[in-house]
């Protein structure tokens, strides 16, 4: 190998001082390197010796030795600059700018190329363009929409969702102000200072904002936005970069659960009211405009029915008379509603089923039967704001409001009608004890001029006229008994007496020690806890008394048994009351218990029992009777058992 030319010193220590510049010098004649710098030997990763016996082709990767003279300056010491690539020792590319200079000395042609090292700045770029290309991808295939505005407000760019969602070809909107396109004006204002602050190089940008913006077919369509303000490379705002999605589904939703809620509180606000019902009418006003607060219930009538004739109306926001109510609630009208329960109107303004009569844009209206089993009380029309028609969800809450108005009301007659039939009651009883009082002294005075007459006769006379005078005093008595106690329940019935707390023991003392007093061949014992609080109306004393009074006067016995027992249970006190007598007979018992009924014969000798029945009863406990072993009859009291006191 022919040695390789060397220059100076000197030159070579100017050109070498070059801080990291590759420098190749080759002779153009046989295109081998004739020297390198050390910066060249790194970057191509070759030591000196290798790469001083390599030829330039193979640096450059270019093995057309032959085309390699064009990249030589034609005017010697003229530098070609561009940029190339260099092989490294293992075949990498190196990105370089260069500049390959014709040099000659001694009489011979070299170059002399000076490169830099472009690989991180190539680097960055192929970045930037991979980043650009993504962007511009993202930009262009985004579910969202995209947009570019000038600081005139006018679209720089908007991205195909963008202007297909909008129904705008792209070239209808940019270069155009989207303002004047998208903006509703009733918000142009909120949305210009959205803008402003965002392109403003002082004010605080507003990066999220949701406002709705209109189609070209003028739908409202809600985007939530995110804002960024673009800038050039000295910091200044050149426009606004803005994300949209499109929420106007979520946001649909989101106002149907706002106005099913509403809804709701109005339904419950008017349930509220019917728990206070004491007047339908009242009630059927104040539900009518409780109503019609609610923002979607542009009118509100309830006409309520009797004899399939309006009887009372009200409404709230018609303005109508009650002769327009009564017109528009035709037979037509009533029927259809009574058969269907819901009537949908399409249009509340025109025929046939106009309740509007002056200029008001169309809108929809409901009518519900207002109605309990199978009795339709009234009628519920209800008519609607133009842009917000009724939903299912909507429909089906007002028939079940209905469905309660109707139990109100039918619950307010029952009431009114057993009010009626109460004070109907307490006149008939009323009337009774006058009658009562009236037959009952007319017969005790015509009955004691029998008994006088006929004791007369039976001291006064002998034989069969005798005994049948007695037999005349004998019936009077008893006459005169049956009477004295059809007075005291007739007493009862007409007294209206509510049970309250009775101390027991002190009745049944009370009772035991007059009978005791009064009935010494008596045997009256008294067993159990006596010490117990009953629940029973004041006349239980008098029960007992009656029940022991048959134990003692029916007797067969000269001494009669009688055993009063006391027995308790969670909720009861048992009054137990058996004897040693003959017994209740049969019938008697049957008539008591409804087993059997009243026949003409029935003499009525049980008339004390039936007062022991009736005050039992009206204490809301029960009356038992059983036969007694060997001999007798067990009558039992069941009386609630009154609340313990703290």
């Amino acid at each position: 190998m022919p040695e390789s030319p060397r220059f100076s010193s000197e030159t070579w220590s100017e050109l070498f001082d070059q801080s990291g510049v590759i420098l190749l010098l080759y002779d153009v004649k046989t295109e081998r390197i004739a020297d390198a710098n050390e910066r060249a030997c790194d970057v191509l990763d070759y030591d000196k010796e290798t790469l001083l016996n390599t030829t330039i082709t193979d640096v450059i990767g270019n093995r057309d030795h032959g085309s390699w003279p064009e990249h030589l300056p034609s005017v010697p010491d003229h530098q070609h600059l561009g940029e190339i690539e260099l092989y490294t020792a293992n075949g990498e590319p190196v990105p370089v700018e260069a500049s390959v200079s014709h040099v000659q000395s001694t009489g011979d042609e070299y170059a002399l190329v000076v490169a830099q090292d472009i690989s991180e700045r190539k680097a960055r770029e192929t970045e930037l363009k991979r980043q650009k290309e993504r962007a511009e991808q993202y930009f262009e295939t985004a579910g969202n929409i995209m947009l570019v505005l000038n600081r005139d407000k006018t679209v720089a760019r908007i991205n195909e969702r963008g202007s297909d969602l909008l129904g705008y070809e792209r070239s209808e909107l940019v270069g155009s102000d989207w303002f004047d396109h998208v903006v509703p004006e009733q918000i142009e204002g909120e949305i210009d200072e959205i803008f402003s602050a965002c392109r403003s190089d002082d004010a605080e940008p507003i990066e999220k904002n949701t406002n709705f913006i209109e189609s070209k077919e003028g739908e409202k369509i809600f985007v939530k936005w995110h804002n960024t303000a673009l800038r050039d490379q000295q910091g200044n705002v050149t426009g606004v970069l803005s994300s949209g999605i499109d929420i106007t589904e979520r946001k649909s939703y989101e106002q149907e659960l706002e106005h099913l809620t509403e809804t709701l509180r109005t339904i419950r606000e008017v349930n509220r009211r019917l728990v206070r019902a004491a007047d339908v009418e009242t009630t059927i006003a104040d539900i009518a405009e409780i109503l019609h607060n609610h923002s979607s219930f542009h009118c509100v009538i309830i006409a309520l029915l009797d004899d399939d004739q309006v009887d009372f109306a009200y409404e709230s926001g018609t303005a109508l008379t009650s002769a327009q109510i009564r017109a528009c609630h035709s037979e037509e009208y009533l029927r259809s509603v009574r058969k269907q329960d819901l009537v949908r109107i399409e249009d509340v303004t025109v025929p046939p089923n106009q309740q509007h009569f002056g200029d008001e844009p169309a809108h929809e209206g409901v009518a519900l039967s207002i109605g309990y089993d199978s009795q339709t009380y009234g009628v519920l029309t209800i008519h609607f704001t133009p842009d917000k028609p009724p939903t299912a969800e909507e429909t089906d809450l007002l028939e079940e409001l209905t469905d309660d108005m109707g139990f109100m009301i039918h619950g307010l007659k029952l009431q009114a009608e057993r009010e009626r039939l109460a004070e109907d009651l307490q006149t008939s009883l009323q009337q009774m004890q006058v009658i009562d009082r009236v037959l009952r002294h007319n017969f005790n005075n015509e009955m004691n001029v029998i008994k006088g007459h006929a004791e007369t006769i039976r001291e006064t006379c002998e034989g069969d006229t005798a005994e049948s005078a007695a037999t005349i005093v004998e019936e009077s008595e008893q006459l005169l008994t049956t009477v004295n106690k059809e007075r005291e329940i007739t007493k009862l019935l007409g007294e209206q007496q509510s049970p309250e707390p009775i101390e027991l023991g002190e009745i049944i003392d009370r009772v035991v020690a007059d009978f005791r007093e009064r009935y010494p061949m008596a045997q009256i014992s008294v067993e159990g806890p006596t010490d117990r609080r009953i629940r029973a109306i004041g006349s239980i004393e008098q029960a007992l008394t009656e029940l022991l009074t048959n134990a003692v006067i029916h007797s067969d016995r000269v001494e009669p048994s009688i055993a009063v027992t006391i027995q308790t249970r969670d909720d009861t006190v048992a009054i137990r009351i058996a004897d040693d007598g003959p017994g209740i007979p049969a019938m008697e018992r049957k008539i008591l218990t409804e087993e059997a009924e009243i026949e003409p014969l029935y003499h009525g000798s049980g008339l004390g029992l039936w007062l022991v029945k009736l005050i039992v009863q009206n204490s809301n406990g029960s009356l038992t009777f059983e036969e007694n072993e060997p001999r007798g009859s067990i009558v039992t009291m069941k009386l609630p058992k009154a609340a313990e006191q703290n």
